[in-house]
């Protein structure tokens, strides 16, 4: 895998996560505040309010406060998939306007526990923690892949908890990757593709669309993934 020579110590990153009215407001506040406590590093750290509010709802007063006394900048995000598929709003966490040449994006139901180590995460174009399960076959894969005139990577890895051999395929909770919009806008555009794809059950799409687009995203985008430890993204 190709590593990045710019020394990174001291370099600002981008953390960024979702803040939807309803259950992920509490979730969200209090991974906010987490970050707040345990990053050390120069750091801006961004909430994205989904919108619009007729579909998303709206934050409550007291969320908004919370978020502004962490110093928590908001921002507000469009669904580009489909208003049916509320995983969709984070896809476009990534390419959100900072100064920052590094960005993480966290899900809004992690929490920090201990202090992050940036030179760690960013040797590589993108560090990731390997998904949990296998939910299609190597078939369907190839399938997908061919849909966007890519071949089948040789890269292999074993899933998180059934140890399963996969292509490289990654739980998307917690990305890690140089501030690259392009990725963003490939990720958005092969999720919309599979969306209407046929070849995968609807459970699974539903669920797991954003981890199937994801690797292909990153393919067009000629770019590899480190995986890292679960620690990053535990599977509870």
């Amino acid at each position: 895998m190709k590593k990045y020579q710019k020394d990174h110590k001291n370099q600002k990153i981008c953390f960024v996560f979702i803040c939807q009215s309803g259950e992920l407001e509490a979730k969200a506040v209090l991974l906010a505040a987490s970050l707040r406590h345990f990053l050390t590093i120069d750091h801006d750290l961004v909430a994205a309010i989904p919108i619009p509010e007729r579909r998303w709802g709206r934050l409550s007063e007291v969320t908004l406060e919370a978020l502004k006394l962490l110093n928590v900048r908001t921002i507000k995000l469009q669904n580009e998939i489909s208003e049916d598929y509320p995983i969709g709003n984070k896809l476009g966490c990534l390419a959100v306007e900072t100064n920052c040449e590094n960005i993480v994006f966290i899900d809004s139901d992690v929490i920090m526990m201990r202090c992050f180590d940036e030179q760690k995460y960013f040797e590589y174009a993108i560090s990731a923690v390997p998904a949990s399960y296998t939910h299609i076959t190597f078939e369907v894969w190839e399938e997908l892949y061919a849909q966007f005139g890519l071949s089948i990577p040789t890269q292999r890895m074993l899933t998180e908890i059934s140890k399963e051999e996969s292509l490289a395929y990654v739980n998307t909770g917690f990305i890690a990757t140089k501030l690259t919009p392009h990725l963003a806008s490939k990720w958005i555009n092969c999720t919309k593709a599979i969306y209407e794809y046929p070849g995968i059950p609807q459970a699974i799409k539903y669920r797991f669309l954003d981890q199937i687009s994801f690797p292909i995203a990153v393919a067009l985008s000629d770019m590899t993934i480190d995986f890292i430890d679960r620690e990053w993204n535990f599977p509870s």
